[in-house]
């Protein structure tokens, strides 16, 4: 609504969501995957059980959650037929007794997936103002709790017991989002170096007769970057 507001530090928690909010310092290098689960109307596990791809979590109320699908798909929460086939083999593979139950809920939801599936907690390099707490991937319920303590005692002077080092965002290779992003690469070899990473439209990157040359350019004077290409044009 136009509102502005100031703080001494902000925490940036913004789940599947994280890389799409312009006017940070950096992309952050957070993007979804969808899961689906499914809850069963009975319980005849009473420890958490893997296998078949999946998993079975019994609840205190008597029902069976089964999970989960990790699928690439973009911001598309919906659930599907070939999701729900999955995760009935699931469960009838780690309990015959879940065969052919019709689910109390089938659902999906975007977990905030990074390239190296840890998430990033932390300050900013460049802006110790700015605190991440983001990209836990499938592990946002386990984690959050601590996430939540850790950058807390951080933030009001107290001793946080725990290296985040391994979790900065400066591990992850810096972003630049767009079409025609092949042509901002010599800008990113100058700036990251070894850690660039190019995400371009596929069809903009093949049709372009300066990508080749440029490419063989860069290696030839040593740098080393990685090249994603998407079907669509990303948005920045």
């Amino acid at each position: 609504d136009g509102t502005v507001l100031s703080a001494a530090s902000t925490v940036w928690c913004t789940a599947a969501w994280s890389g799409t909010v312009p006017g940070l310092p950096r992309a952050i290098p957070v993007h979804p995957m969808r899961g689906q689960m499914l809850d069963l109307p009975t319980c005849p596990v009473r420890l958490v059980a893997y296998g078949g791809g999946g998993y079975l979590v019994p609840r205190p109320d008597g029902r069976t959650y089964v999970g989960a699908t990790m699928e690439d798909v973009g911001f598309d929460p919906t659930t599907t037929g070939d999701g729900l086939a999955f995760l009935q083999r699931v469960a009838s593979t780690l309990a015959p007794a879940l065969g052919g139950l019709t689910p109390l809920r089938h659902a999906a939801a975007l977990r905030p997936m990074t390239p190296d599936h840890l998430p990033i907690i932390g300050q900013d390099p460049g802006d110790p103002s700015l605190w991440y707490a983001c990209g836990h991937g499938r592990n946002g319920i386990l984690l959050g709790p601590l996430t939540g303590r850790v950058v807390g005692a951080a933030l009001a002077g107290a001793h946080v017991p725990f290296d985040l080092t391994p979790f900065s965002i400066a591990r992850l290779p810096r972003i630049e989002f767009g079409a025609g992003a092949v042509t901002k690469l010599p800008d990113l070899a100058a700036r990251y170096g070894s850690r660039a990473l190019l995400v371009t439209g596929a069809h903009s990157f093949d049709a372009s007769s300066y990508a080749p040359p440029l490419l063989d350019g860069l290696r030839a004077r040593g740098a080393s970057f990685d090249v994603v290409k998407v079907a669509g044009e990303p948005s920045p």
